[in-house]
């Protein structure tokens, strides 16, 4: 993608510093912001595979040492945004879409995902698209690939709001999450906040959009907007314990991460009752420094008390990888866990998706003759 001839990287002053950006026509400069083309960058540099090096440096992330938690984070959402410009490219979107498909099935017997957040996406003369256009995208790249390779493999997506805005954000995209979902009916599946939990927003914070967008869907007749939760990715803030019990209150389908979830018996019990599944990111988990020896992580604790588990990736290209193997590989030696686990993690990665019970027999199946060809 960087070698593109419409490739641009910002070398300002500002957050917005290494940030790309692809366009056909001139680019504006301002007192914080430099664009400069990365083909040139690169051609000056006299060495172009460090410069490469370099460039991919910018948007992975290292765990740093010696900072605070809040300052750990700003160099992660960073890291985070300059993927995104990278990626909300229009013809990169194409591309890479079709790409991680291919690879999803074919390489790692990937047959369902479901990812948070719609990316909001740009064409060369620098219009943005609506989330719309993004779900079109998604729908025919889904459609040609399972035709062309007779596959039956499913997306859904689930709509987001950063933590840090205010309520007033809450309830237009709440709304506009349940325009999108009537819109893409086997698309959009539901709702989430997300970003840090100890330092932003809590649910209890945003409640009043609850009621709000409750009372919005019994006026239209419309089924209840779902919840998957990112709560409790954390292993000390009373801030995010609250946000463990909320979403369990406010019947969340899935708890993102969920790591704090077994300082809490009583709470354990009840996420086990109502079958709620604790989507576990291992790498992503350590990479923030939630623990040091992954043999401590709470997820076998949660397993041994017969709490529904799955084993997610989490922002894995901000990490260096791709994929799901990485994730069940750290799982798989340090958690100790048998071949029957595994199969079961992988069971309940369909089994508690947000798909319908149709789609979940159907991959189901697909699922346990894939495994029986690969313990053969």
């Amino acid at each position: 993608m960087t070698y593109r001839d419409d490739c641009f990287v910002n070398h300002g002053t500002g957050e917005s510093r290494n940030s790309f950006r692809f366009s056909t026509i001139p680019l504006k400069n301002t007192s914080t912001v430099t664009w400069m083309s990365c083909n040139r960058l690169r051609e000056q540099s006299g060495d172009p595979k460090k410069f490469d090096e370099e460039l991919l440096n910018t948007w992975q992330f290292i765990t740093p040492n010696g900072i605070t938690e809040n300052d750990m984070w700003v160099i992660f959402n960073r890291r985070i945004g300059i993927m995104d410009s990278l990626s909300t490219y229009l013809p990169n979107f194409k591309a890479g879409l079709s790409h991680i498909i291919h690879k999803w099935v074919f390489e790692d017997k990937i047959q369902h995902v479901e990812l948070r957040g719609i990316a909001g996406l740009y064409d060369g003369e620098g219009n943005d698209l609506p989330e719309s256009s993004t779900l079109d995208i998604i729908a025919a790249t889904i459609n040609d690939f399972n035709e062309r390779y007779n596959q039956t493999f499913t997306m859904r997506f689930i709509c987001i709001l950063l933590r840090n805005y205010p309520l007033k954000d809450a309830y237009p995209s709440m709304k506009q999450c349940v325009s999108l979902r009537k819109q893409y009916p086997d698309l959009v599946v539901g709702y989430d906040f997300v970003s840090q939990e100890d330092r932003y927003h809590t649910l209890k914070y945003y409640l009043p959009a609850f009621f709000q967008i409750e009372e919005y869907l019994n006026e239209n007749n419309l089924a209840p907007l779902k919840y998957f939760f990112h709560a409790g990715e954390t292993d000390w803030s009373q801030r995010s314990f609250s946000n463990l019990y909320d979403a369990v209150m406010l019947n969340t389908s899935r708890i993102g991460h969920g790591f704090s979830l077994d300082k809490h018996p009583k709470l354990v019990d009840m996420v086990k009752a109502k079958g709620i599944a604790i989507e576990v990111c291992p790498i992503s988990n350590q990479m923030l420094k939630l623990l040091v020896d992954m043999r401590t992580h709470p997820a076998t604790s949660l397993m041994s008390r017969g709490v529904p588990v799955t084993i997610s990736n989490d922002d894995p290209a901000v990490y260096g990888y791709n994929g799901l193997e990485y994730d069940f590989y750290m799982a798989y030696m340090a958690w100790n866990l048998t071949m029957a686990d595994l199969k079961q993690l992988t069971q309940n990665s369909i089994t508690y998706s947000s798909l319908p019970d149709t789609l979940k027999s159907i991959h189901l199946k697909t699922l346990s003759s894939n495994w029986n060809t690969w313990i053969a």
